[in-house]
């Protein structure tokens, strides 16, 4: 049930608000979905509170030893190279510590990307040797925390190495003078764990506040760290880790901070995004994709090389090469969806796991297939393409991961979470069939009837009507969204549709009766063909939505987006929003 406390608490709220003005207080809707939110009183502080306070580097594991190692190669003038990956938290990652050292006066430092079809991921063994002769101090990001085998070898060559990482430790962690991970059990930094960019930029803090505490700056005073926020929410986006905590206040900043960026690279990237504020979405659907399509289809170097651009012709000219390699894994991934599709389409039941493999599909974008096989059919899917490279996505509230598991013995090796995984099959045939049946029978056995629910959560019950401008400016102070902060969605019932009007992409605007017989109210949506059809023939129905806000020609304005409908029934009751704290319904 609805925390009473956490509903006064929530209106008696004042907080600044960097639009609507200092000393604002919250809506009846939106006091009463914080509430339901937050569960009580305590954690309303937490949420308006943006200082980074709580959120001291030292908590994370061995900050405290990892700052004074890399301070001393800096004063020293020693060579540091940063190993990292090829996906935008990784690059992101790389391009924090460059910029930084670079800030610094520290010029001697080099960057090692592994290129996805030749290395793979992570810091091989056999390529550690090389790297020694090349460096003094290794610093791996978004990769290492279980590179023993490597690490192992570079402590026997005595080179010193420092881990930045946030993917899942083993029971002990590698040798090397630090491993910061927020998954350590000795871990103390508060909220969401921090992605790899943001382990890095708690480095960076910790670092400056040493060299400061040195002297070393003298009169110049230390580098601001403004640009480097707004690589840390590029890459704190892209990778999904849960927007709350110093997460959210890292991504929030970072954002302030591109609007007027100072990052040449990726003012760069600006120029194709059609929005003209950026937001959460365009670091995740325009941003995030051009700098992971030069790791998808080949060396992720240009995207490392536009992050730390120094002059705007270079910045320009990879800018420009980044987009047209997404527009390349734009057809590569239409044309082995449109295959996908086609035979999933042809089989004459659904399986609870839909697992397809095929040589000739890229590796570089099975992951993107398979989040497309998902939200179309609302199953499970894993998706193997050339040598054996895979990707599974789950279906939200299954675990594709523990489905793995369930045939680690027919797998090379895998690894992920419940959501999203990677893995590598080199069997035959049989293989195949014998991977097919354990998936699809674990998942059976582990979700009973509900692995064909389809069940869609909500935050409040709201008419369209009162979705409005003020409302999207009062969500908006708690944003960024996205997970573990997901944007509100309404209920609404009973809506009767006066007319909708089709327009490019499979868009559709959607205008509906007003509760008094007030002004028609709009919202729109993509792919409702079938509500269109529904509409002409009459008939009320239900919707969840959610709301925007859009800048057009510098008006600001609230937009509600159709996320799933259905045709209302009289015989159907909806669910009441509970302490979930979200309600659900089947739509």
């Amino acid at each position: 049930a609805l925390n009473q406390e956490a509903l006064l608490a929530a209106k008696d709220l004042r907080f600044d608000h960097p639009k609507l003005g200092p000393g604002q207080r919250l809506g009846e809707a939106a006091s009463e979905l914080i509430a339901r939110r937050v569960g009580h009183p305590e954690a309303l502080e937490e949420l308006f509170d943006l200082s980074l306070q709580r959120y001291e580097p030292d908590l994370l594991p061995d900050v405290a030893k990892a700052a004074p190692v890399l301070s001393d190669a800096i004063e020293a003038g020693r060579r540091v190279l940063i190993f990292g990956d090829y996906d935008v938290d990784g690059t992101t990652s790389a391009a924090v510590l460059t910029l930084f050292l670079r800030a610094c006066g520290h010029h001697s430092v080099s960057t090692q990307l592994p290129h996805r079809m030749k290395d793979g991921y992570g810091i091989r063994a056999d390529r550690v040797e090389a790297i020694a002769q090349r460096t003094d101090l290794l610093i791996t990001v978004d990769c290492g925390a279980t590179a023993f085998e490597a690490l192992e070898r570079a402590a026997d060559l005595g080179l010193e190495v420092i881990v930045c990482d946030h993917h899942t430790v083993a029971d002990k962690v590698p040798p090397a003078r630090a491993v910061i991970n927020p998954k350590r059990a000795d871990n103390r930094y508060p909220g969401g764990e921090p992605a790899a960019v943001g382990v890095a930029f708690n480095l960076v803090i910790a670092t400056r506040r040493e060299l400061r505490r040195r002297g070393y700056f003298g009169d110049a005073g230390a580098p601001r760290l403004d640009a480097l926020l707004e690589l840390v929410a590029l890459g704190t986006v892209a990778d999904m880790v849960p927007l709350t905590g110093a997460n959210r206040i890292f991504t929030r900043m970072g954002l302030e901070s591109l609007q007027n960026s100072k990052v040449l690279g990726l003012r760069a990237l600006a120029q194709y995004c059609k929005a003209e504020r950026i937001t959460e979405r365009e670091l995740g659907f325009d941003f995030g994709p051009r700098i992971n399509a030069a790791g998808r289809l080949d060396s992720a170097d240009p995207a490392f090389n536009l992050l730390v651009a120094q002059e705007e012709a270079e910045a320009q000219k990879l800018a420009e090469h980044l987009n047209d390699l997404n527009l390349k894994r734009r057809t590569i991934q239409k044309q082995i969806v449109e295959e996908a599709v086609r035979i999933v389409t042809d089989w004459s039941e659904l399986p609870p796991c839909i697992i397809l493999r095929n040589e000739a599909w890229h590796p570089g974008v099975v992951g993107i297939v398979a989040s497309t096989l998902v939200r179309r059919f609302h199953r499970c899917a894993v998706v193997i393409g050339e040598a054996g490279k895979g990707s599974a996505r789950a279906v939200d509230g299954q675990n594709i991961f523990e489905a793995l598991k369930s045939a680690e013995n027919l797998l090379d090796r895998f690894g992920g979470h419940a959501a999203a995984a990677g893995l590598q099959f080199v069997g035959d045939d049989d293989d195949f069939r014998a991977l097919r049946q354990a998936v699809c029978q674990h998942l059976r056995l582990t979700l009973g009837d509900r692995l064909y629910q389809r069940v869609r959560r909500y935050d409040l019950k709201l008419h369209p009507k009162y979705a409005n401008t003020n409302l999207a400016w009062e969500l908006a102070a708690l944003g960024p969204w996205g997970q573990g902060n997901q944007r509100p969605i309404f209920m609404a019932s009973d809506l009767v549709v006066m007319d909708t009007k089709p327009g490019k992409s499979g868009y559709l605007a959607v205008r509906v009766e007003a509760p008094d017989g007030g002004q028609p109210v709009s919202l729109f949506g993509f792919q409702l063909d079938d509500l269109r059809q529904f509409a002409d023939s009459g008939g009320s129905i239900d919707v969840l939505y959610e709301i925007a806000l859009d800048t057009f020609r510098g008006v600001t304005r609230a937009r509600r987006r159709i996320l799933a409908w259905r045709r209302t029934s009289r015989e159907e009751s909806i669910a009441e929003p509970d302490s979930d704290p979200v309600g659900q319904h089947q739509f």
